[in-house]
């Protein structure tokens, strides 16, 4: 089996104010080509949801070698690895038309119960023998994180009705929204991102309160986050690797 593949056009609302991808419309986008493959697999939404269950994202590794800039075009592919116990395997690779690599992803997925919250096994889900892939955009699994002790709160934010997605929690999308919206401006105008680790821990829903906490300082080239709700429950921990834009990006 070959990988899924779109060509894609990067449109003025994928952009942020450099001009390149933004981290946002990029999980959104990683989210919207692993549910089309899903689909034409035949294990996607038309399949899962009579059976009262939903795909949620478990967790996500990006690395960026570039950063696509608005108007250019990039090949994306996708494809399923494997899985184990109540976990699935799907990585990404962005290149530009030339094939030379701007992003690769890697990313873990349960399938959860749409009425107990509960995870579903992978043998129940993949009832009849699927093909997968064997290649790797990255290595290694997704890793899971531990962020340091001490913590700094960023901002508190609330969980809108544009936030939520059709299963009525808040879209893993933006959780990196709220991420972003909690940094300081005149931080996001010098760096951009070049490495995310994000582990989702728990839903959020529409009115909750949630907080961004940095777990170092701004300083630093990588930074350990997390989003906590009002309960001080943590729903996300978070890894980001910055770097600074280069001056005339």
């Amino acid at each position: 089996m070959e990988p899924y593949k779109e060509e894609l056009i990067v449109k003025t609302h994928f952009v942020d104010i450099h001009k390149e991808f933004h981290l946002y419309s990029l999980v959104n986008i990683l989210q919207d080509l692993a549910a089309r493959n899903a689909d034409e697999l035949g294990f996607g939404w038309d399949y899962i949801n009579p059976r009262g269950w939903f795909w949620a994202l478990l967790r996500l590794h990006i690395k960026i070698t570039r950063h696509p800039r608005w108007k250019e075009r990039i090949i994306m592919q996708t494809w399923p690895k494997n899985h184990e116990g109540v976990v699935a395997y799907r990585d990404f690779l962005f290149t530009d038309l030339s094939g030379n690599p701007l992003i690769a992803a890697s990313s873990a997925w349960i399938v959860l119960d749409r009425q107990t919250r509960r995870p579903v096994r992978m043998s129940q889900v993949f009832t009849q023998h699927r093909e997968f892939v064997d290649k790797h955009a990255i290595e290694t699994p997704p890793p899971k994180i531990v962020p340091p002790h001490e913590k700094h709160p960023l901002k508190t934010l609330k969980v809108l009705f544009t936030d939520l997605d059709m299963n009525l929690h808040m879209n893993n999308a933006n959780y990196v929204r709220k991420i972003l919206d909690a940094y300081p401006l005149d931080f996001l105008k010098q760096h951009h991102v070049t490495e995310v680790v994000l582990n989702y821990l728990k839903e959020t829903f529409f009115d909750d309160e949630i907080t961004v906490f940095l777990h170092n300082q701004l300083s630093d080239r990588e930074h350990f986050l997390s989003i906590e709700n009002g309960n001080s429950q943590s729903a996300l921990f978070a890894r980001f690797v910055w770097e600074k834009v280069s001056a005339g990006e």
